[in-house]
């Protein structure tokens, strides 16, 4: 019976250890479950945060991406502008030597035709000195002649004035004679 007893003993305190054994680890479940729940809700928690900062970075990244996208497109606009304006100014580049070409060949002719001028000025210059000294050489002359004319008139004024005198001098003379002929044919008579 003694060994009866030690065995319901040892039974009893066999099942009180399970049992103790079997609520501790009713309690290590519980608390592991409660570990697991929080565990889970730790996870879905980071889960939910994970998504929120993958979809902050999705819609960050999308932000990005279209930044990017307009800038390059304002990049490519940038191009075609500095495209177009190296065109307009290689244009306008062979424009302007088109132009320097015209007027060095302007500035040629030009210098040619003032040659051409300053040479037929300098001619009209030699006719006008030549004119000028003919003219000078037939005034003199005009002037020698004019006076030698001017004396000679005067020569003929004066012998017409010599003459009409004379003229005159015989009229009265021939007007007299005729006088005394009249008077002396009346006295013949």
């Amino acid at each position: 019976m003694e060994k009866m007893t030690f065995i319901s003993q040892n039974h009893a305190t066999d099942n009180s250890i399970k049992m103790s054994e079997s609520s501790n680890h009713g309690n290590q479940q519980l608390a592991e479950l409660d570990e697991n729940g929080g565990l889970h809700l730790q996870l879905n928690k980071l889960k939910h945060e994970n998504i929120a900062l993958v979809s902050t970075h999705n819609e960050e990244l999308l932000a990005y991406e279209n930044q990017v996208v307009r800038l390059r497109c304002e990049v490519e606009k940038g191009e075609a502008v500095r495209q177009s304006l190296e065109y307009d100014l290689a244009v306008a580049r062979k424009q302007c030597g088109i132009e320097r070409m015209a007027l060095e060949e302007e500035k040629k002719n030009a210098i040619k035709i003032q040659g051409h001028f300053k040479e037929q000025i300098d001619e009209l210059h030699r006719k006008m000195q030549t004119l000028q000294r003919h003219f000078q050489t037939t005034e003199f002359s005009w002037q020698d002649t004019r006076k030698a004319l001017e004396m000679d008139l005067q020569t003929q004024n004066q012998a017409i004035e010599n003459y009409r005198k004379e003229l005159e001098s015989q009229m009265l003379d021939k007007s007299k004679m005729e006088s005394v002929i009249q008077v002396s044919m009346v006295l013949i008579y």
